[in-house]
């Protein structure tokens, strides 16, 4: 009996210790899930840029031309009516890009502006001549719908119509030449520099044209490779003309050509309220521009006589003749060259 009690004891034992083996350890209880992370808060919105945007110009004038100031005081008054949001940075004369590639640089961007003759670009377009023969100031041609058409001329080969230098119309132009004159007809056989307009209307006066830029003009006459010289009287008081050239030739003729073009790509891509800036300086500034003009080639006018320079000033019939030749062949020429859009602006800027 003992046997069988010791051999119930030690079977109870096995069983234990093999249930206890093989029973399943209780799983742990899971450790809470963090709370997500709260979402960043959105970026305040960026504050509109105050840096100004600056636009590049380059003139056919030297930096210290009086025509090349007087544009400059008009981006001045720009920069002053935009709140310092236009800034206009002179980036030179003709040194920085020759004065008959500064229209081409403006329609590839390599600068923003150009002031510039448009007979200096009138292998891109030729139409725009016609307001040599304008007599309207620049405000009148706003009006007449002669400043829409010039945008429109301009924005087919990539550029941007502003404005031509504010200047009084039929009263700009002169001519200087180191040889005596008493009538118009004493120019024949005489060496006109210049380009653009001076190759139309110097053969129709009888002279042959040597195709210049302005800058080179002093030198030429210096050295006898011209006999005149003609164009706004600004840049001969600013190259101390009267050195080379003995007589300056008046009445004044033609109006001023010299005009400010832009990129279209940089005009397009300024904000609405700056174009209308620019547009609106035009016509609030207009009239006092074009009275700076005018003192100012007066008192260039009597720069050139104080060093010694003789005025031959044409009358009567001689005055007659003088615009009237140098008229119809700068019309004749220019409406061969634009048959279209030339007769179109002509008939625009006349009263």
């Amino acid at each position: 009996m003992n046997r069988v009690f010791l051999a119930s004891l030690i079977l109870v034992l096995i069983v234990g210790l093999v249930s206890g083996s093989c029973a399943q350890p209780t799983a742990p209880s899971p450790a809470p899930s963090p709370a997500p992370a709260p979402s960043p808060a959105p970026a305040p919105p960026s504050p509109p840029s105050t840096q100004p945007i600056e636009i590049g110009w380059v003139s056919f004038l030297p930096k210290m031309a009086s025509g090349a100031q007087l544009i400059a005081g008009f981006f001045d008054y720009v920069t002053e009516k935009s709140g310092g949001q236009l800034v206009f940075n002179h980036r030179g004369g003709p040194e920085a890009i020759p004065s008959f590639d500064q229209a081409t640089a403006v329609q590839t961007g390599a600068v923003d502006i150009a002031f510039v003759p448009v007979g200096y670009y009138s292998g891109i377009t030729a139409a725009p001549n016609m307001i040599a023969l304008s007599e309207l100031t620049t405000n009148e041609e706003m009006k007449s719908g002669a400043y829409d058409f010039l945008v429109e001329i301009h924005e087919k080969v990539g550029m941007r119509w502003l404005f031509r230098n504010f200047s009084k119309p039929h009263d700009f132009f002169i001519m200087l030449t180191n040889k005596p004159v008493t009538k118009p007809q004493d120019l024949a056989g005489m060496r006109l520099g210049g380009g653009g307009i001076w190759e139309t209307v110097g053969p129709a006066l009888g002279m042959q044209t040597v195709s210049l830029v302005h800058e080179d003009e002093y030198i030429a006459m210096e050295r006898g490779l011209m006999d005149a010289a003609a164009g706004g009287v600004g840049g001969y008081a600013a190259s101390d003309f009267w050195e080379v050239a003995d007589y300056l030739i008046t009445p004044p003729f033609f109006t001023c050509t010299a005009s400010v073009i832009m990129n279209l790509d940089k005009w397009n891509s300024l904000p609405k309220n700056l174009q209308d800036v620019i547009l609106d300086s035009i016509v609030e500034d207009g009239e006092h521009q074009m009275q700076l003009n005018i003192q100012e080639n007066e008192t260039c006018i009597k720069k050139l006589l104080d060093n010694g320079v003789k005025n031959v000033n044409f009358t009567g019939s001689d005055a007659e003749w003088y615009i009237d030749t140098m008229t119809k062949a700068a019309y004749n020429d220019w409406a061969k060259k634009a048959p279209v859009d030339g007769p179109k602006l002509y008939k625009l800027v006349q009263k």
